[in-house]
Formats: C-alpha cells, structure tokens, sequence
C-alpha cells in the first residue's frame, strides 16, 4: 500500500470494524460544525458514500447542521471504535452533492424513509407528536400509488478532506497518530506521532 494513500487506510479500517462483531454501526460518524455565530455543534450522522471526492452523507439542507455548513464550511468528522482501539478524525470543506448523486441515493431509500423526508422539517420545533404524524399521514395519501420525487430540500453532502488522522490506542496508553495532510497541488504527505492519552 502506498503509505500516502490516506483514502486506501480509510477503507481498510472501515471494512475492518464493518467486519467486527463489536462495532455495531461503523459508519457513524461525529460530525462537528460551527454556526454563523461562531457556535460549536457536533451530532452522529452516517456514511452513505466516499471516494476521492469526499466522504457523503445525506441530510435536509434545512437542519442546523446543513445551515452551519452553508455560512462556514469547515468542519470535522469522528469515527470512533474503542472495541478495536481505533479512531479516525477527518478535516475538510462541505458542499452539496450534485442533485444525480442525491436522486440516486434518494430513490433507493425505503419508501417510509421517503415520506419522512418530505414530512420532517428537520430541526424546527414541532407543537406535538401528533402534529408529526398527521403530517407524515398527509404525505402519505398524497404520494399513494405512485412514486416519490426527491425534495429539493433534501440531499447528499460531501465533505472533501484536507487532512486524515489515523489513531491507534495501544498498551500503557500509548497512542500512534498516523497524519496525512494534502497540499494545494493535492499531494498527500505523512507524519507519524506517539504519545500518552
């Protein structure tokens, strides 16, 4: 393997604790934003796809999350398995995925998970549970029998990297934090650091 290869570790450990019988949900990640004023979130969302492109995950881009990355597009996502010792931090920029990547994704979504895209609005303040049914009851006798259009406030997000950090706990908490870092011409360069957690 090419040792600045970032992306062909990130498989690696990923079908590594896909693989593990104690890591129930490797693709989860910790996604960490910061808001127009200058507030710090951070929420799990779930990796759907990635490549050389960036790591996606799909959301309504009316949620906070969505609205944060629009005004700052900075941020950083966490995967984190301690059953294999494992953590991998990723930096980078967001952007919107271009609408074929969100229909596609969109339409092989189950079809309940289809309704509750166009019912939710994600992160605003509903008055009641049964507010959020009769909407999501609504929505479903409107779309019946026939299929279901992606809305346009719903859809993939990427988020490109500019820096990989590959972190092993290893015995008398020792930790090894393998650094990959991309310049301007999109060359990775690696860095080794050990040190107590």
């Amino acid at each position: 393997m090419d040792d600045c290869n970032p992306l062909q570790l990130f498989h690696e450990w990923l079908v590594t604790a896909r693989d593990h019988p104690h890591v129930p949900e490797c693709n989860a990640m910790r996604l960490t934003t910061i808001s127009n004023d200058l507030e710090i979130s951070n929420r799990v969302v779930l990796l759907k796809e990635y490549n050389w492109k960036g790591l996606t995950f799909f959301t309504n881009y009316n949620s906070n999350k969505a609205m944060d990355l629009i005004s700052n597009p900075n941020c950083s996502l966490e995967f984190n398995w301690p059953n294999i010792s494992r953590r991998i931090i990723v930096k980078g920029l967001a952007s919107q995925t271009e609408s074929e990547i969100s229909d596609n994704y969109f339409f092989r979504r189950p079809r309940e998970s289809q309704l509750s895209a166009l019912a939710s609005n994600q992160s605003a303040i509903i008055s009641s549970r049964k507010r959020l049914f009769d909407n999501l009851n609504k929505v479903t006798q409107m779309n019946a029998n026939k299929d279901i259009e992606r809305p346009s406030h719903w859809g993939g997000i990427t988020i490109r990297p500019k820096e990989f950090i590959f972190i092993t706990s290893l015995k008398s908490r020792i930790q090894k934090s393998e650094i990959y870092k991309v310049d301007p011409n999109h060359v990775w360069s690696k860095i080794d650091e050990w040190c107590y957690n």
